[in-house]
């Protein structure tokens, strides 16, 4: 991959997720960075048409990476059935790059940027190997329902535990700590106790020892439509976690204005019935048990708020980079 940029933003992605992963480069490349970059999304060989490659690479201006990740990967499944082995695809990102990439932004495919993201490369990560903003739902776990998550893979609340949808990767010191390495080595052989897959190993390999990022560049959907923060911060990125997604909207409970702009991206597509949108009823019963444990679990603890977390951390420019950058 020839490249004039020392930046990359890159997306890993299996063939059922390529078509929200284009959704999310588009929000990335509608505006002029500060710092041009390539975009990247990596993909199995053969498990996307060669039609679809064609039309994201000129019409949405990304490039394409076919990958044979089986040939690095050996697991086959994971504890989490919402969760595929396609989520560890990120770890391979120096199969997919090369060495030519001095910092390396990963986003998840569920995420919309309502800004420019390229002010993460000139982040600092201060010898960390990347930066990552601290996961709101379970820092502000007053309820107690991830203690026993976090027991199991050796943490507790004193640890700061980050999301790993949107990772600001140094790729030298990631390749010095040999992250990539520790992190499968782990899940190897506790996949059990890795109930968010990549996510759990990562937090159990670094403990906290990564760059702290603003929520305003991973705001997740559990916080910002369950509180009132929306007057507080300006999220620059939108992650859009858990089960339910956007562009299924049988089994969205929130803002129905985010799944027409998805619904309006998808209708411009050569092929728009590339994204399932999700009318199965078992999809339906499945996510109404969901919410009703979640919810049950959060009214259980009058404590629990995720606004304070948010403002706590918002508000806190030194302990949490790039917060200024947004505010």
């Amino acid at each position: 991959m020839q490249s004039s940029h020392p930046f990359a933003v890159l997306l890993t992605v299996d063939g059922g997720m390529f078509a929200p992963a284009l959704f999310t480069a588009h929000s990335v490349l509608r505006r002029t960075p500060k710092t041009p970059f390539d975009l990247v999304i990596a993909v199995p060989q053969n498990s996307v048409p060669r039609a679809w490659i064609d039309y994201a690479e000129m019409h949405i201006g990304v490039k394409v990476s076919e990958i044979a990740f089986d040939r690095h990967l050996s697991i086959t499944s994971t504890a989490n059935r919402n969760l595929p082995p396609s989520a560890l695809y990120r770890y391979f990102f120096d199969r997919v790059l090369g060495p030519r990439y001095r910092k390396v932004i990963y986003l998840d495919a569920d995420m919309r940027v309502e800004g420019d993201i390229s002010a993460l490369f000139d982040l600092d990560c201060e010898g960390h190997p990347f930066a990552a903003t601290p996961d709101g739902m379970i820092s502000s776990d007053a309820s107690g329902q991830w203690r026993a998550y976090l027991a199991r893979l050796g943490l507790d609340e004193t640890v700061c535990y980050a999301n790993t949808g949107l990772l600001v990767i140094d790729p030298e010191r990631w390749a010095a700590q040999e992250v990539s390495a520790r992190l499968l080595d782990y899940l190897g052989r506790h996949a059990e106790a890795c109930t968010l897959v990549d996510q759990s190993a990562l937090n159990a390999v670094v403990r906290g020892s990564f760059q702290k990022l603003s929520p305003v560049w991973n705001m997740l959907s559990g916080i910002w439509f369950a509180s009132d923060i929306a007057d507080t911060i300006h999220p620059v990125v939108f992650h859009y976690s858990g089960a339910s997604k956007p562009w299924r909207p049988l089994t969205w409970p929130y803002d129905p204005a985010v799944t027409e702009l998805y619904r309006d991206f998808f209708r411009s597509l050569p092929w728009p019935a590339a994204v399932n949108w999700s009318e199965d009823f078992a999809d339906w019963r499945h996510f109404l048990r969901f919410r009703r444990r979640a919810h049950s679990a959060m009214m259980r603890s009058p404590a629990f708020s995720c606004a304070t977390i948010c403002r706590k951390v918002v508000h806190s420019g030194v302990e949490y980079s790039g917060c200024a950058w947004s505010l």
